[in-house]
């Protein structure tokens, strides 16, 4: 009877903490792990309660605390502990302190600076009274490796780049890449076997073993300390986009979106003839933190969108690798862009798989969009010439009929601009942008006069609106006046495919203030992406994803920024299981696995940052 009770308490008390788990991430909007595990009478920072960073399967014992702000000083900051950590009774974690992975912080201990991984520390100040130990679930210590080391008897150059990935991270997320740099100078020999011994593809290595001295320097360092940042850092990458690719493959690639509230139907009876309800429920189904799709009846559904992007990556993976896995999901991802076409058009169009209510317009499920469109002709034509598959290229050519004849246009001044869709007038210039880059690279594989000519009139248009500051506003009408971060994205990157073709050079100095804008007025030092350019939050996968994708490609100006980009998006919106959230607000995160908003968008500029770092060496 006793062993009932105590095992009744037990479920009890693990209850009562998964409560207090969910209250400290969705109320106060705390980043703690869904393993990691805090005493019910742990006092955590409620002042800045986003400034709260506590790792996978750590534990924080009772009466503990941990501070992310100081009165005294008017400082709010990050504090971080790592994973499988364990933090003692009574034990004091002062306000900007980063812990690494695997550390013990003794009962008592006063904790006033950085922690580096696998040690103890304890007093006051807490010092560092043992070294190089590991540890497993809620900071238990191992006596034996376990299986999460990366190799049972690591490379001693191994075991340091495994400190230099989490020693790094520990520290504000802004010098990951750079303190990494700095931390080691590893031989060419050394790293490679770094890389070995992570588990970086084939493919990869093989990478890594041609790149010389020479070729490091168009980065900006030494062959060593390049090296070893692919070693490391990249390791990361390859290691999250097998996650990633596991579980949007064991899905098909079906999911959910931010906007797919009007597939249910209770919704669609509901809302039938109120374009004010449905505008309503599409809102209050994107922006809940929990997802209600299953209670309306909303079912996934493959979205073009989201299959061009995958494909884009898969295309850029084989590109590296040389994987045959990958050539064959290039291979089946086409026949789906093929069978997801809208059909009745003039040329290969691709919409979305949901029903579209705007304050001017409905769009209805399958209507063809301009950026889906001309997004899924990039990745086609990139595909064609990364795989060399004709089918790729059969099935981009025809969408110049789409824009050329379906799309309504906006004139002004011998200019025009796009529609966003055969179904309305809208004007939105990245829309406008992204239909005049498709129809740029076209002309590379098709003679039609009409291409260039047409493509540049669109350009001039959005041009003429683009702001003394190199800023666009999303569109020109009183209610679309907003500047944001992915669109001011796919902006500069259409005008880049366009520049790139040789055409339009009149407008190279534009883009050069488009590009500083962008960097100038979007990003934190410690890599944060802003949704607008007057404020930070919603922090959206979308705004990082698109600025990975745009300055990956950008040359080495950007290569710091584009690293700390992808080092936040690592740290904060990847979950560890194979996707990415969806948004981070200020106080709380939306961790809804939506398959085209947050996965394919997040794999896409991940294989972008990979190609732009290392195929171009």
């Amino acid at each position: 009877m006793r062993a009932l009770v105590v095992k009744s308490r037990s479920i009890v008390r693990l209850l009562f903490l998964r409560l207090r788990h969910w209250y400290l991430v969705y109320i106060y909007g705390m980043d703690i792990a869904p393993s990691a595990r805090v005493s019910w009478d742990t006092r955590l920072d409620k002042t800045y309660p986003e400034g709260i960073h506590i790792g996978a399967e750590s534990y924080l014992a009772s009466d503990a605390t941990v501070l992310a702000h100081d009165y005294c000083r008017g400082v709010k900051t990050d504090t971080r502990i790592g994973r499988q950590c364990f933090v003692g009774v009574g034990a004091i974690i002062l306000p900007g302190v980063a812990i690494g992975d695997h550390v013990i912080v003794g009962a008592g201990a006063v904790v006033t600076k950085n922690v580096p991984p696998e040690c103890i520390v304890a007093g006051n100040p807490a010092r560092v009274v043992r070294e190089g130990i590991w540890t497993k679930r809620f900071g238990q210590i191992a006596e034996e490796p376990t299986e999460e080391r990366i190799a049972p008897k690591p490379h001693p150059d191994a075991a340091r780049e495994r400190e230099s990935l989490t020693g790094m991270r520990a520290r504000r997320v802004g010098g990951v890449v750079g303190g990494m740099k700095r931390a080691y100078s590893f031989t060419m020999a050394s790293a490679i076997r770094c890389a070995e011994a992570l588990g970086i593809p084939d493919g990869m290595l093989s990478i890594l073993r041609s790149c010389g001295h020479s070729q490091a320097r168009r980065f900006g360092g030494s062959s060593p300390g390049f090296v070893m940042d692919i070693a490391g850092n990249q390791t990361r990458i390859w290691r999250c986009l097998e996650q990633v690719l596991s579980y949007c493959e064991s899905a098909d690639y079906v999911g959910y979106d931010p906007y797919d509230a009007l597939n249910s139907p209770l919704i669609r009876r509901i809302g039938a003839r109120s374009k004010v309800l449905q505008i309503a429920a599409t809102h209050m189904v994107r922006r809940s933190p929990v997802n209600l799709r299953p209670l309306l009846g909303i079912q996934k559904g493959h979205n073009p969108k989201a299959i061009g992007l995958f494909l884009w990556g898969y295309s850029k993976l084989y590109a590296l690798t040389r994987e045959v896995r990958y050539l064959e999901r290039v291979d089946y991802l086409l026949d789906l862009l093929e069978r997801l076409r809208s059909s009745g058009y003039s040329g290969n169009c691709w919409g979305y798989n949901f029903d579209w209510q705007s304050w001017t317009f409905l769009r209805p499920k399958g209507t063809p969009t301009i950026v889906n469109t001309s997004l899924v002709g990039h990745a086609l034509l990139d595909c064609y010439q990364l795989t060399n598959r004709p089918r790729a290229l059969d099935l981009a050519i025809p969408i110049k009929d789409f824009i050329l004849t379906d799309l309504h246009r906006t004139r002004l001044d011998g200019t025009f601009c796009f529609s966003y869709t055969p179904v309305d007038t809208e004007a939105v210039h990245n829309a406008n942008l992204l239909g005049a880059s498709i129809l740029t690279r076209l002309t590379q594989y098709n003679d039609d006069a009409r291409l260039a000519v047409t493509a540049l009139a669109s350009l001039r248009y959005s041009m003429q609106h683009q702001h003394n500051d190199g800023s666009w506003f999303y569109a020109d009408t009183d209610i679309q006046r907003w500047i944001d971060s992915f669109h001011t994205g796919f902006n500069l990157q259409a005008i880049r495919y366009i520049l790139n073709a040789g055409m339009a050079e009149e407008y190279r100095p534009a883009y050069r203030r488009g590009v500083e804008f962008y960097a100038d007025n979007f990003f934190l030092q410690d890599g944060t992406a802003k949704y607008y350019h007057n404020r930070i939050y919603p922090i959206d996968i979308h705004s990082l994803a698109q600025a990975i994708c745009f300055f990956s490609r950008e040359g080495s100006a950007y290569q710091d920024l584009v690293d700390r980009i992808v080092a936040w998006m690592l740290q904060y919106m990847y979950s560890g299981k194979g996707f990415f959230y969806f948004r981070k607000g200020r106080f709380l995160t939306n961790r809804i696995p939506y398959m085209r908003w947050s996965q394919a968008w997040a794999f896409h500029a991940l294989t972008d940052y990979l190609f732009g770092r290392i195929a171009h060496v």
